[in-house]
């Protein structure tokens, strides 16, 4: 195994990306996955789903149709069925993981008990993580370790080309001294942070001040995102972006923009947020988000980074009765408006959990008529068992 390593945002995932580029190109017995894609690719069922399904097609391997009914442990027990039946022919497996970190067993008694103790010699597994002790206590204790690939902050020159390669595109540019006082940060070897350390600099309005701007600029990239999305805040003339971020950030797995154009809307008459606002929210909004595949293949509305999830909990959610606010405001919408019942399957029992409602959970559970569909019975089961 060859794990790669990077603290958030030093670009691990493109450096994944890159890779699985250069390995398809190479052999079709490949398998890629990227952990936080879309809402399933985090659940480890649907990586040993997807890890068996790829591998019975080269051992001819019958019997794996029912792979969708089948229970965590009995995927367990097939990938490491397949891997003895793929040791003894020829060719190579590799398969690359991004994100193993972001895996949702993290934490459990048995996280990352799926991979085996070992590989056959034919197969290659190349994961990337940050340096999440959970992780890493798992990975190391692999024996033999696992081969460790550590990626290092940006170099001045790569600093600089970024820099002036984000400024040309809006016919902009640093002076050298600026260009220096930048890239010489301790923060400037992390690319996100570079990223949007630009973005902040472009929309800056006082050219006078702005060396002083860029001294200014916390060196790490959870304070840098804190004093961009606080600068928004205090400039947002519309009174909807914190509450924005804060429904993003209790939802699950994001949301689309016309559940957030009613959510931000008047839930009374259940009139969306009129189409100039929204506009403008999103306008605001964009350096930060990001749409990623959700159920029933729909997009939705996520943030870029970990980093910006981490300042919304922190500043905007700060207490618990903020956050069952926002929650209860989920769950209305989705038990009295959302039309799309699969949606209210999904989140529903999640969202009054979360509330505290637990009167309206039982509630839902006994006399909604959708939730006697099989997809909400296991939801309610996983609230159910969350909760204890």
């Amino acid at each position: 195994m060859l794990v790669v390593l990077g603290d958030s945002g030093t670009g691990k995932s493109f450096f994944m990306s890159k890779c699985a580029i250069e390995i398809g190109q190479k052999t079709d017995h490949f398998l890629y996955h990227f952990v936080g894609c879309c809402p399933e690719s985090i659940d480890p069922v649907n990586i040993l789903q997807r890890l068996c399904s790829h591998m019975a097609n080269h051992v001819s391997e019958d019997g794996v149709e029912g792979m969708s009914s089948m229970s965590y442990i009995q995927l367990q027990n097939l990938f490491h069925q397949l891997l003895k039946k793929l040791s003894h022919r020829d060719g190579r497996l590799v398969v690359l993981i991004d994100g193993l970190n972001q895996v949702s067993d993290n934490g459990l008694p048995t996280y990352l008990e799926w991979l085996p103790p070992t590989f056959p010699s034919n197969v290659r597994f190349i994961v990337s993580t940050t340096s999440d002790p959970a992780t890493l206590q798992r990975l190391r204790g692999r024996r033999p370790p696992p081969n460790e690939l550590k990626l290092l902050v940006l170099g001045q020159e790569a600093r600089q080309n970024i820099v002036k390669t984000y400024f040309k595109q809006y016919n902009k540019m640093l002076d050298d001294e600026q260009l220096d006082l930048l890239t010489s940060s301790a923060g400037a070897g992390n690319p996100v942070w570079l990223a949007m350390a630009c973005e902040e600099l472009r929309v800056f309005g006082d050219y006078s001040r702005l060396t002083e701007k860029i001294d200014s600029l916390p060196a790490s990239l959870e304070g840098l995102m804190n004093m961009l999305i606080s600068r928004i805040i205090k400039e947002d003339e519309t009174g909807y972006i914190t509450q924005m971020l804060c429904l993003i950030e209790c939802s699950q797995h994001g949301l689309q923009e016309s559940e957030l154009q009613m959510l931000l809307g008047d839930p009374e008459t259940a009139t969306p947020l009129p189409a100039l606002l929204w506009g403008q929210v999103l306008r605001t909004l964009k350096p930060f988000l990001r749409n990623t595949a959700g159920h029933q293949n729909l997009s939705l509305l996520g943030f870029f980074h970990e980093s910006v999830s981490k300042v919304v909990q922190k500043s905007l959610l700060g207490t618990p009765a903020v956050q069952q606010s926002y929650h209860k405001r989920l769950a209305d919408y989705y038990q009295g408006q959302c039309a799309n019942q699969q949606l209210v399957v999904t989140n529903l029992p999640y969202h009054l959990k979360k509330a505290g409602l637990e009167d309206r959970l039982a509630d839902f559970s006994k006399n909604d008529p959708r939730s006697s569909q099989k997809s909400t019975a296991d939801h309610l089961k996983a609230t159910v068992k969350e909760s204890s």
